[in-house]
C-alpha cells in the first residue's frame, strides 16, 4: 500500500513515466518515512533507485567502478529528514530516537532553557526504551536525572525549536559513529543513552551507572525495532518540476541524467564526483534497461 498522498499532478507524471519509475516512487516514499521527512523529494527517489541492484542506474554506477552504497550514503546526507550528517557517518534516527529528541526539547522548553543539555538528552533516551530494558538498567544502578514532567508541555504539538548543547551534540555524533560501525540502519535511543554516558564520570555519577556497565546491559538491544509512524507524504514542488523534465517513459537512467541540470547543482556535483557523467548515462541507455 502506497504512503503517497493523492496528488493529481504526481499521478499524471506516474502515468507518463515508465512503469518501473512509477513503482520506484512508492519505494521512495517508504525511504522518506524511514528518515522522517515531511515530504517526498528528488533525493528520496534517487535513493530508492540506488537501492535496487537490478535498476539500470545501479548497474551503470557499478560499471563506472563507483559504489552505489557509498553514493547512496552521500545522497542521504543531502536528503530532507531527521538525521545526523557527518564526515565519518550519516544515519537517520529511529522512531523512538525521534521521540526522545522531541521529549528532550520539550523538557528544556518547560524550564525556559535555551539548550538541550546532556542530562536531559540522556534521560529522554532512557524514557523511551522498552520497559524491560529500562528495568534492567535500573537494576544495574541507573537512576533518573529528574527533568520537568513531560506533561508540563503539550505532547501533541510540534516540539519546540531548542538547540542542542555542545555536549549533547557530541553524544549524538558518538552515537552515529557507533551505529555506523555496527552497520545498524538508524540511531536508536539505546545508542544515544550509551553515548551520553560516555561523556564522562560526572554524568555517570549523577545517574549511578557507568558507560561500560550500561553497554553490558544494552548489548544486543541497540537496534530500535519499533514501527515507523503511519502517515501520508506529499510530493515536494521541486520533485514535481523535476519529474516533468523527464522524457515520456523515462526510467532510472533518465532520472540520473536529469540531475545534471542547472536546478540541481548539488546532485550534479555528487554524480560527477563518482564519475557518473551525462555521456556515460547516454551510452548506458543504449545497453541497459530497468526491470519490467
Amino acid at each position: 500500500m502506497s504512503v503517497l498522498a493523492k496528488d493529481e499532478r504526481l499521478e499524471a507524471e506516474r502515468r507518463r513515466l515508465s512503469p518501473y519509475l512509477s513503482r520506484v516512487l512508492d519505494r521512495a516514499a517508504q525511504l522518506a518515512l524511514e528518515v522522517h521527512a515531511d515530504f517526498l523529494s528528488v533525493e528520496h527517489v534517487i535513493g530508492a533507485v540506488l537501492r535496487d541492484e537490478e535498476s539500470a542506474a545501479n548497474q551503470t554506477i557499478v560499471f563506472a567502478f563507483a559504489d552505489p552504497e557509498t553514493l547512496g550514503l552521500e545522497l542521504l546526507a543531502l536528503s530532507p529528514g531527521i538525521m545526523v550528517v557527518g564526515s565519518a557517518a550519516t544515519r537517520p534516527f529511529s522512531p523512538r530516537a525521534v521521540e526522545a529528541l522531541e521529549r528532550a526539547r520539550r523538557w528544556a522548553a518547560a524550564t525556559g532553557s535555551e539548550r538541550v543539555e546532556i542530562d536531559s538528552l540522556c534521560a529522554a533516551a532512557a524514557s523511551v526504551l522498552p520497559v524491560e530494558l529500562l528495568a534492567a538498567l535500573r537494576d544495574a544502578g541507573y537512576r533518573d536525572v529528574v527533568p520537568p514532567e513531560p506533561s508540563a508541555s503539550d505532547p501533541s504539538g510540534p516540539a519546540p525549536s531548542v538547540r542542542l548543547a555542545e555536549a549533547a551534540k557530541l553524544a549524538l555524533s558518538r552515537a552515529t559513529k557507533a551505529t555506523a560501525r555496527a552497520s545498524e540502519p538508524a540511531i536508536g535511543p539505546a545508542r544515544i543513552f550509551h553515548a551520553c554516558l560516555q561523556a564522562g564520570p560526572e554524568l555517570e555519577g549523577r545517574v549511578g551507572l557507568t558507560a561500560a556497565r550500561a553497554r553490558l546491559v544494552l548489548e544486543g538491544s541497540f537496534v530500535d525495532r519499533s514501527p515507523l509512524p503511519n502517515r501520508e507524504l506529499g510530493a515536494d514542488e521541486t520533485l514535481l518540476a523535476f519529474l516533468s523534465r523527464l522524457p515520456a517513459r523515462g526510467g532510472s537512467l533518465e532520472l540520473l541524467a536529469a540531475c545534471h541540470h542547472e536546478s540541481t547543482p548539488e546532485l550534479s556535483e555528487l554524480l560527477l564526483r563518482h564519475k557518473i557523467a551525462p555521456e556515460l548515462l547516454r551510452r548506458a541507455a543504449a545497453e541497459l534497461t530497468d526491470p519490467d
